[in-house]
């Protein structure tokens, strides 16, 4: 069984998949709306945005997969966004209101053992990424049109000496992922649905490609939300809300080109995961509902498979895919 789970505005949900449909195995309390997840790779955890409570929390997976609370600690200014360091001893969260970055410490365990720094970054910080050397970390912040990138000190936790990688003017930077050479840093836009490839220059990295992820002209209510690439390399998805779409992007060339875009299902996909290399889940935010895709490892395409009713509406939702197996 691989468990799957979902963060919605009230619980985090864990269900079982099952042929006629998800069959829920658990909800657990971790405070007002916990919008992201992370799992830890060196262990049984998860770690949550609690985005609403202002707060971050950790929790342990047991042998079946099912979650129990371990730790919160403050993350104030609404965090949309937590993700570990490499070494996975520091939990990272963006705060969206505030434009903050936190950075706190774990115990040998895993669990949150208290704030070792907080730093003002920028209007509407979105997420947070470390590089694989765990020496810098990058945080797209919406509101100032820029991705900042930060010296790290991966033995005390704290981020200094911010500078600012300009993103075309109105874009509103929202995720971003590494190729796996860490040669490419693709950003997906909220504002004007586009993708950002930035290639690295020195030790840093230059903006160099700017596409579309949508098949027709932006309209209002358009907005990037989403990224992720497939385990080979060789693709980059994209969610695209108001149009409700998955944009596909082959990787074959020096920058990304846009192979297709296909239904969402879901409304308002606000975010999606690969599982393995065949299979991708989706939320649909304001259907209240979680989309199955299966997908085509040669081609990149993909077909919906299933909808999900949820009690709730989804916010994250994904395996723990990179976590230790129990």
């Amino acid at each position: 069984m691989t468990p799957l789970y979902v963060g919605g505005e009230r619980e985090l949900l864990v269900f079982e998949a099952a042929a006629d449909g998800l069959r829920q195995l658990q909800s657990v309390t971790v405070g007002a709306m916990p919008s992201f997840l992370s799992f830890a790779t060196s262990r049984r955890a998860l770690y949550v945005a609690v985005e609403s409570d202002d707060a971050v929390a950790s929790l342990r997976l047991d042998d079946e997969g099912l979650l129990h609370t371990t730790g919160h600690c403050a993350a104030e200014g609404g965090p949309a966004y937590v993700a570990l360091d490499r070494s996975e001893r520091f939990v990272l969260s963006a705060s969206y209101g505030s434009g903050e970055l936190h950075v706190a410490r774990l115990d040998e365990a895993g669990v949150l053992a208290g704030r070792v720094a907080s730093l003002a970054v920028g209007r509407n910080a979105h997420a947070v990424r470390a590089s694989h050397d765990n020496r810098r970390l990058y945080v797209p912040c919406k509101g100032d049109d820029c991705v900042v990138e930060l010296d790290f000190d991966a033995s005390s936790g704290r981020p200094s000496a911010p500078r600012r990688l300009s993103c075309p003017s109105g874009s509103g930077p929202r995720h971003l992922a590494f190729s796996a050479d860490e040669e490419r840093m693709y950003v997906v836009c909220e504002n004007d649905c586009s993708l950002l490839t930035f290639v690295r220059e020195g030790s840093s990295y230059r903006l160099a490609s700017r596409v579309e992820t949508l098949p027709r002209a932006f309209r209002a209510g358009d907005t990037g939300a989403d990224l992720h690439l497939s385990g080979d390399q060789r693709f980059l998805y994209v969610t695209n809300r108001g149009h409700d779409s998955l944009s596909i992007f082959s990787l074959a060339g020096e920058f990304p080109e846009r192979l297709d875009n296909v239904p969402s299902v879901g409304a308002w996909p606000r975010n999606f995961g690969l599982n393995g290399e065949r299979e991708l889940w989706l939320g649909g935010q304001e259907s209240s509902t979680v989309e199955r895709f299966s997908r085509d490892p040669s081609t990149g395409r993909l077909r919906h498979e299933a909808s999900f009713a949820v009690n709730q509406r989804v916010f994250w939702v994904g395996t723990a895919k990179g976590a230790a197996a129990p």
